[in-house]
């Protein structure tokens, strides 16, 4: 009897560190984000090979895109830039090591020899431009994965 009050006040004890600490994470990364917001964060991602180019910035206001072959004007209209897909862009750069990006390992190197279209993506923010390593067009570092297929689905260029 003693030892199942022992266990439940233990278990009890887990599960409140547990929560607090991932509180205190969620906190940490909203707190980050609006500071990105507040420094007018853009975001770049560019992927291109030799007969395909594609173009993506986005700020706060707006998104532009592009989707073609290098010298056609295949722009898009721009597009508002959603608030809740910017809200979603913010979060996921606050979990980023922004200084890190550039030595990011890249999982796969087909872009090397045609095999995929290179892309990179740049963020600017507080004045700074992060830029990562070239990486192969839909497989980028695990890092950066969720970021660069937010921007892409917000560009809607995949739709095309």
């Amino acid at each position: 009897m003693v030892k199942q009050k022992t266990m439940k006040k233990l278990f009890t004890l887990l599960v409140l560190t547990l929560v607090a600490a991932t509180g205190c994470k969620s906190q940490s990364t909203s707190a980050q984000a609006k500071k990105l917001a507040q420094s007018g964060v853009t975001y770049e991602y560019k992927a291109s090979t030799r007969g395909t180019l594609m173009e993506i910035s986005i700020t706060q206001k707006e998104i532009a895109a592009t989707k073609g072959r290098p010298g056609e004007d295949t722009a898009a209209p721009l597009k508002v830039t959603p608030e809740k897909g910017w809200n979603t862009l913010l979060e996921e750069t606050a979990k980023l090591n922004l200084n890190g990006l550039e030595t990011l390992a890249v999982p796969s190197k087909k872009h090397q020899f045609d095999g995929a279209l290179a892309a990179s993506l740049k963020i600017m923010a507080d004045g700074k431009t992060y830029t990562t390593p070239t990486f192969d067009h839909g497989n980028p570092p695990a890092e950066i994965k969720a970021l660069v297929e937010k921007i892409i689905e917000l560009s809607e260029l995949e739709k095309q």
